[in-house]
């Protein structure tokens, strides 16, 4: 079932008093939060007239949510729970039991904020930084000025510098990387401390899942977590670090996929949304990873897929010819009535073979309504085809679907496909070696 988009509605939601399970079966007393300023230099949020304000709780137990988590953590003793610092872990599983309460629909599991956190920040400790028992780093954490120089987007200020410190351009800002234009959307005061800190893990980490759960996905599907994360994020190889992340936290891997390092993703500079429409819109949202949004998704200021090429063959020059002697024979003259004479036959000019090209699919980074395997983008067909059922189990779930299903199972996967030969968009006609064809 689709949800509604309503990322304000969302947000109010979340802010309801909900019953957050304690150690003692009983959830904490409701605290009420201050509306007014931040005192961590955060502006406050508009409440309509006759709306109610806010109610927040104190955290549960950080000793019962670590002890919910560890058994994942641990598996098999092949990870230390202390990889995640028990204040993120706390707030991760706060953020996603609140969540859940507002819209049971999302999917949304604390195994994917622990992977954003991961990314983004490394649970708030990137660069060196420590975090702290009360939920902040120490110091706090802040992405590249966003200023259109070398690899970064140009993202004017939005906040006159109360949150990121600059009143000239934004900055991606707290452990989970929001756009202060962002976090004035979905701020809340998780743990009851009368503030609104998107500095505070606890603060930042509801946020995000407000933020996330706000679309039309359900998040724990593959294809709904990889669009609520492209929102979150508009680069492929991101959300695949990130779902990768997140299942090395579910199955209790030791080892967590290599890749593109917190430190490399929070050099890129990379902002968040507060438009929550599907993957189609344009996003905004932050970590200081990839993605600038208005004309392009990369902080680089975008650049149009590469169209393949090929080399050009020069063919060779005829051959010169002999020349006209002066005095040519004579020569008999022509019939008059030539006999008729059969057309040569041609051989038909046999179709170019397929180019075979290896990579992650997902949606492209400039344009999220295509399907991209790294820069190439790819024509899998119109939406009648798409709707076709497919000739074989694609993604290999046990079901065969749609073309369009069985694609977005593989969306995030390395596949190797078939395309043909000098076509822009490059033309699928096979997926893993088997036909795919589109008409």
């Amino acid at each position: 079932m689709l949800r509604p988009t309503r990322l304000a509605a969302t947000t109010a939601a979340v802010l309801i008093p909900l019953a957050v399970a304690t150690g003692s079966g009983a959830p904490p007393a409701p605290v009420s939060a201050d509306l007014g300023p931040e005192t961590v230099s955060a502006p406050a949020t508009t409440v309509a007239p006759g709306a109610s304000a806010p109610t927040t709780w104190a955290a549960p137990s950080t000793s019962v949510l670590v002890a919910q988590a560890r058994p994942a953590l641990a598996a098999d003793g092949a990870i230390d729970a202390l990889d995640i610092p028990y204040p993120a872990l706390a707030a991760y599983q706060r953020a996603a039991t609140i969540v859940a309460d507002v819209e049971a629909d999302c999917g949304l599991s604390w195994e994917l904020l622990a992977a954003i956190g991961r990314v983004e920040s490394d649970h708030g400790r990137v660069g060196g930084a420590t975090l702290n028992a009360d939920g902040t780093s120490s110091p706090a954490v802040r992405g590249p000025v966003l200023d259109g120089h070398g690899a970064f987007a140009a993202v004017g200020d939005t906040d006159a510098g109360l949150y990121d410190g600059d009143a000239h351009w934004d900055r991606a800002i707290g452990p989970m990387q929001f756009l202060p234009s962002t976090w004035t959307a979905v701020g809340v005061d998780a743990d009851g401390d009368g503030v609104r800190s998107v500095d505070d893990i606890d603060d930042a980490a509801l946020g995000a899942a407000v933020y996330l759960c706000a679309g039309t996905e359900r998040l724990d599907t593959r294809p709904g977590a990889w669009a609520a994360l492209f929102r979150y994020n508009h680069d492929s190889a991101y959300v695949t670090k990130v779902l990768d992340v997140a299942r090395a936290y579910t199955e209790g891997r030791a080892a967590l996929p290599t890749g593109t390092s917190v430190e490399t993703i929070i050099a890129r500079g990379h902002r968040p949304t507060t438009n929550a429409e599907p993957v189609a819109a344009p996003s905004q949202h932050g970590d200081p990873a990839t993605s600038v949004f208005v004309e392009a998704h990369h902080p680089s200021g975008g650049h149009a897929p590469a169209k393949p090429t090929r080399p050009v063959q020069v063919p060779a020059g005829p051959e010169p010819a002999d020349p006209t002697p002066a005095d040519p024979e004579p020569t008999d003259p022509a019939p008059t009535d030539p006999a008729p004479t059969e057309p040569t036959p041609t051989e038909p000019t046999p179709d170019p073979e397929p180019t075979t090209l290896t990579g992650v699919v997902g949606v492209c980074a400039d344009d999220p309504a295509l399907w991209c395997l790294g820069d190439t983008v790819l024509d899998l067909g119109d939406d009648a085809r798409l709707a076709t059922t497919a000739t074989a189990d694609l993604d290999a779930d046990g079901a065969v679907e749609s073309n369009r299903d069985e694609i977005s199972g593989l969306v995030g996967t390395t596949v190797t496909l078939g395309v043909a030969a000098d076509t822009a968009p490059a033309r699928v006609v096979s997926v893993n070696g088997v036909a795919y064809g589109v008409q």
